[in-house]
């Protein structure tokens, strides 16, 4: 039996994330704003968010599902039960 990897949201996730993100051929920049925001994009879209593994998560959400990203209600009930306990 192997040994499970842990891993865990921290600043030490950041920095491999973005190369993943730019591995799978996104560019990612910086938002020019104020804002603390990340961008990642192809030819086929514009991805944003707070930091690269949410970036990453959201590249990983499009490109399993592509346009048809948004939830069925089944799925929002299924989130809703988990965030209730």
């Amino acid at each position: 039996m192997t040994d499970q990897i842990i891993i865990s949201a921290a600043g030490t996730t950041l920095a491999p994330a973005l190369a993943v993100a730019r591995s799978l051929g996104y560019e990612v920049s910086r938002e020019p704003t104020g804002l603390r925001r990340y961008k990642a994009t192809t030819e086929c879209c514009e991805l944003f968010a707070e930091d690269p593994p949410l970036l990453l998560g959201l590249i990983q959400l499009f490109e399993s599902r592509g346009a048809f990203w948004q939830p069925s209600d089944a799925e929002v009930t299924e989130f809703l039960e988990l965030e209730a306990n």
